[in-house]
This record gives structure tokens, C-alpha cells and sequence, in this order.
């Protein structure tokens, strides 16, 4: 017996097997079907067959079509949008949505704010950037918004918009292998715990670290000076987690003497613009944020005007390493 198949099934796949056409699929399990044109025989043996296959309504699709309100919530976990990883995010937000609906950045830190703002605002539709908390979410999927999360994972049945941060983690990881660093730190995640990245990135390293023979030393988000000592232990190369403490490692290992790349190599996880500005320019993961925004988007669009339900829940996007000066051979150190 073939395994049931877990996608939902949609009204093509109820044409499919009446060997009819979408439309008239469409017309005989609307919820006027009464009032149609169809023949009666061919309605019944539409609507069994759409039982048997184990199709039910979008609620979510009719909820839609009586929003006419053309106002975006752009949902934001923290308090002040930290724009400075999103930099692009909100153009590209507004170059898709703008024309016709207002796109509102609005930070949901607790679940109460959320039900303030469904409150104040009229919602036609939702884009979740990050991190929110699970009641919103919750929220979200149970009253059926339209809604598609941006770098945000979840098992509830919404869209969602992903990167590929094990296929970016590891290549930055090889890169410095290559390089013939054989003791590595990994600066953890410290500001988003639970997010995904700091799963993917975390096992990408490891992994790619054991299959390579080499060692790795794990410390804890903005614990500086431990891995200053990591370094002065033998350990040649640093990758950090998070955009926001590559500065700061930077600063940490001049102060300590240890020149980058020459007696570290230092590289992150979340390219930022400026990285190429730095001395020396640093070697990161570019995530294609705005494409993702792009992406959310457009669907968002879709599920709005009543397409795009059999688009996949999960998109992920890839990633891609840009290499620069702060990553180069091991250097030999004098004694």
C-alpha cells in the first residue's frame, strides 16, 4: 500500500482525479455549490471524491477576502528594531508591499503587544523578521493570518522564509582548515537563544571540525579574554557566531598582541557591509537577508490574494563565504 502522502491535498488534485477542470472543481465545492450550473451527478461524485482525497476548506483564504484594509505588520522580537543586520530588509519590504499597502515596523517583544497592536491596527497581512515569542506565533496559526516568517523556523503550519546556515558555517569552517588551522574557538550565540542559526552553525562547525582531525574550543558569547587565552594556548584560528562581537574580538586580540591574520584568523558567521571596511577586512557568511525579505514578500502577496497555499512551508535560501585579509596560513610563532 503506498504511504499517505502528508501534503494537503488541493482542488487540482481533486480536478486530477475527476478528470476535470479547476474551475469547476472550484464551482462545485464552493459554499454556494447550490446555486451553480453543474450538474448535480457531477457535483457529488467532485465533493466524494474531494472527501475520500481528504480535502477541507482554506479558512485562511476565505478570512482573506474580507480584508480590505491594506496595512502590512512587519513584527519585530525586541523592543527597537536592530536594524543594523536587517539593513536592507525594510527597502525591500517597502519596494514589494509599498505600492500598496502601509508597511509598519512594529515590535512585538511580548505577547501582550502583539494584542495591543490587532488592537489599534487592521491587519491584512503579516511578516515575521526573527525572533517572536511562540504565543504570537501561536496566535498567528490559530486565527489563520496570512503570514510568512522571515528567519524564523517554527513546526506550526506557517510559511517560512529560511538560510542555509550549516552549508555557509561549514564552508567558512573548510576555508580555515584549508588555511591549515588545526585548534579552533567558536564564539557562541549569546542574544538569540533558541534561533536556528545557533543550532546549524554550532553542529556545522563541530562536525566539520571532527571530520577534519582538529580541535575545536567552544566559549560562550562576549567571553573575550577566554578566547585570548585560547590563542596564547595554540589556537590559531576564531570564528564568531554573532555579527555584533567581531569588533570586539578584533579589538581584543590587538590588545592582547595577537596580530589578525598573523597570528589569528578571525572570521564570522553574519556578513555586515562594513566588514570589508575593517583592518583588515574580515572573512564572513554573507546571509542573503534581503532576498529572503524579497522572497516573504512576494508570497505574502500571494497568500493574500488567495494563491500561493501550495507553495512549500520551508524556502531556505543559500548562503555564501566571501574570503578577505583576516584569514590567511598559520604562521609559525616564535617562542
Amino acid at each position: 500500500m503506498r504511504p499517505k502522502s502528508t501534503v494537503p491535498p488541493t482542488l487540482a488534485d481533486v480536478a486530477s482525479a475527476c478528470s476535470v477542470s479547476l474551475a469547476t472543481v472550484s464551482k462545485a465545492l464552493s459554499p454556494h455549490a447550490d446555486r451553480c450550473d453543474l450538474n448535480p451527478a457531477t457535483r457529488e461524485r467532485i465533493v466524494a471524491m474531494a472527501q475520500q482525497l481528504g480535502w477541507s476548506r482554506n479558512r485562511r483564504r476565505s478570512a482573506r477576502a474580507r480584508r480590505q484594509w491594506h496595512n502590512i505588520g512587519v513584527l519585530w522580537g525586541y523592543k527597537v528594531p536592530q536594524f543594523v543586520s536587517y539593513e536592507h530588509v525594510g527597502d525591500a519590504l517597502a519596494g514589494i508591499l509599498g505600492e500598496r499597502f502601509r508597511v509598519l515596523i512594529t515590535p512585538v517583544p511580548e505577547a501582550n503587544d502583539w494584542r495591543e497592536l490587532q488592537g489599534s491596527l487592521r491587519l491584512d497581512g503579516v511578516i515575521v523578521l526573527g525572533q517572536v515569542r511562540e504565543a504570537i506565533i501561536a496566535d498567528l496559526d490559530a486565527k489563520q493570518y496570512p503570514a510568512v516568517l522571515v528567519n524564523m523556523e517554527t513546526d506550526r503550519q506557517l510559511h517560512q522564509i529560511l538560510v542555509n546556515d550549516v552549508e555557509g558555517t561549514t564552508a567558512l569552517t573548510a576555508h580555515l582548515l584549508g588555511l591549515g588551522h588545526r585548534r579552533i574557538v567558536y564564539l557562541r550565540n549569546e542574544w538569540e537563544p533558541g534561533h536556528y542559526s545557533e543550532r546549524d552553525r554550532l553542529a556545522a562547525v563541530r562536525q566539520t571540525v571532527a571530520a577534519a582531525g582538529a580541535h575545536l574550543d567552544e566559549v560562550r558569547g562576549r567571553l573575550f579574554d577566554d578566547v585570548v587565552a585560547h590563542c596564547r594556548a595554540g589556537a590559531t584560528a576564531v570564528i564568531c557566531h554573532n555579527y555584533s562581537d567581531v569588533a570586539d574580538m578584533r579589538s581584543a586580540l590587538r590588545e592582547a598582541g595577537l596580530a589578525v591574520p598573523r597570528d589569528v584568523s578571525l572570521g564570522g558567521c553574519h556578513e555586515l557591509s562594513w566588514f570589508r571596511h575593517m583592518d583588515p577586512p574580515i572573512t564572513s557568511v554573507a546571509i542573503p537577508l534581503r532576498e529572503m525579505a524579497e522572497v516573504g514578500a512576494r508570497l505574502l502577496l500571494e497568500l493574500m490574494s488567495g494563491k500561493g497555499e501550495d507553495a512549500p512551508l520551508r524556502q531556505v535560501l543559500p548562503e555564501t563565504l566571501t574570503v578577505r585579509a583576516s584569514t590567511g596560513p598559520v604562521c609559525v610563532r616564535k617562542a
